[in-house]
């Protein structure tokens, strides 16, 4: 949850890791580094799963995570 709550407000969901900015990726690898240390080698792979999985639900129809303000276009 603590990931995803991080990648809802800092990254587009539907971009692939390998094109999200770096400073923002490390800066959540950092936190979560900070707040689990014994997971500190598995957060950049959640990380990565957590935006794969979000781009299979957008495509198959089913996304349930409303899209954070800041990152529309409205």
């Amino acid at each position: 949850m603590f990931v995803r709550l991080f990648v809802d407000e800092n990254l587009d969901r539907m971009v692939p890791i390998s094109k999200q900015p770096k400073e923002k990726i490390q800066a959540i690898i950092e936190s979560c580094s900070r707040q689990f240390p014994e997971f500190q080698e598995r957060a950049r792979k959640r990380i990565r799963t957590y935006l794969k999985s979000c781009r299979r639900m957008k495509k198959n129809g089913m996304e349930t995570r409303p899209t954070p303000p800041h990152l529309t276009s409205a």
